[in-house]
């Protein structure tokens, strides 16, 4: 899973049927090591929103049909407490 970063939305008018109900938005991972990616709003999250995204095969499961889709957001991140190590 993935912790990231609603930073925008992406707008398609054609799209696959199994698509046209979700929203698409952009994703920047908390962690600078990965890219901005397009995930599937599956919770209602908005710009600025921490969100939990998950990836790969585990999207599928979100699915009743197949769906071609990568990343979906199946979180809003209402508090995160980091602690670092020895602390």
């Amino acid at each position: 899973m993935i912790i990231g970063k609603i930073v925008g939305n992406l707008v398609s008018s054609i799209k696959i049927e199994s698509l046209r109900n979700y929203k698409l938005l952009i994703v920047a991972p908390l962690n600078d090591e990965q890219k901005q990616f397009v995930a599937i709003d599956m919770v209602g999250a908005g710009i600025d929103s921490i969100v939990l995204v998950t990836n790969g095969s585990q999207v599928q499961n979100c699915f009743s049909e197949k769906t071609p889709v990568d990343s979906a957001i199946v979180g809003i991140v209402e508090i995160m407490n980091l602690h670092k190590n020895g602390s």
